[in-house]
């Protein structure tokens, strides 16, 4: 007999979506050395991205949040490709600017404006807090292929 276990709705702690995330490519402006997932990024004239400073977070820039770390290669000659969220729900203590601050209430408005809303779970500490709504399954299978299976 087999034991197959799952927890469904779990979100592990480094997790950066809370969901609805919608995301696309974008090129990053070489030279910033590695950018950690969950910073803000913005248009830059053209069309490389990079890292937003405070004063970069206004309404008139083009912003996406980065869904992973990318190295921008100071010495490349061509931008690195990353992708990043153009909208949806973001973990509110995993979004950062460039210096790894967290964005003010004002800036968290300039997000929302552009589709990007940041959900205030920066109070959770554990994966148990983030996890409270989470379902247990147990299904265990025969050897004929026969399954029983519950929840809680």
């Amino acid at each position: 007999m087999v034991n197959l276990y799952a927890n469904i709705g779990t979100s592990p702690l480094d997790y950066l979506e809370a969901g609805n995330g919608e995301a696309i490519a974008v090129s990053m402006e070489p030279g910033h050395g590695t950018v950690k997932r969950g910073t803000v990024l913005y248009r830059k004239t053209g069309v490389l991205y990079a890292p937003a400073a405070s004063a970069n977070v206004v309404t008139d820039n083009s912003l996406v949040v980065l869904r992973e770390d990318i190295d921008t290669d100071a010495s490349a000659t061509t931008a690195a490709a990353a992708s990043a969220y153009i909208k949806g729900d973001l973990l509110a203590n995993q979004v950062v600017l460039s210096d790894g601050t967290n964005l003010t209430a004002a800036q968290a408005h300039v997000l929302r404006k552009q589709g990007l809303i940041l959900k205030p779970f920066d109070d959770l500490t554990t994966e148990a807090d983030i996890a409270d709504n989470s379902v247990t399954v147990s299904v265990t299978v025969s050897n004929d292929g026969h399954g029983t299976g519950s929840a809680s």
